[in-house]
């Protein structure tokens, strides 16, 4: 179980890379994963979250708040939040290091507000791998 820490003046995180199923992680863990804006979830593990947590109303509450590419549209089921990660415009467009970084820290945003300390989410392609060489190569 790899854990990294990665901190700056205002933040500091600890990163813990775990195999198995995302949805295991217990009934009130908060939960992200990334979407484009037009919310259509059709493909990869957002179809779960669609299965999950209910297609129309997820699509729904996510459209309602008219976020943009790189924004945290953040949708509460029962005790949990669930972040959807607005990484790109449609769903045939592929997301920049930007976008994600900057909708990442939409997320950070509002768990530091909301007090929210564990969120489980899928690996991003990988960049997980691009954040922790980037921050090294800062140091």
């Amino acid at each position: 179980m790899p854990a990294v820490e990665t901190s700056s003046p205002d933040f500091a995180a600890v990163i813990t890379e775990l195999r198995g199923d995302l949805f295991d992680c217990g009934r009130d863990c908060n939960l992200a994963h990334c979407i484009s804006a037009d919310a259509r979830m059709g493909k990869g593990i957002a179809v779960e979250f669609r299965r999950r947590f209910g297609y129309r109303t997820l699509q729904n509450d996510v459209l309602a708040q008219g976020k943009h590419v790189g924004d945290v549209a953040v949708v509460m089921r029962g005790s949990i939040y669930v972040y959807n990660l607005i990484t790109k415009r449609n769903v045939w467009d592929k997301p920049t290091y930007a976008d994600v970084r900057s909708a990442l820290e939409a997320m950070r945003d509002h768990c530091l507000v909301e007090n929210v300390s564990v969120v489980a989410m899928p690996r991003i392609g990988n960049i997980f791998l691009f954040f922790v060489k980037k921050k090294k190569q800062e140091n």
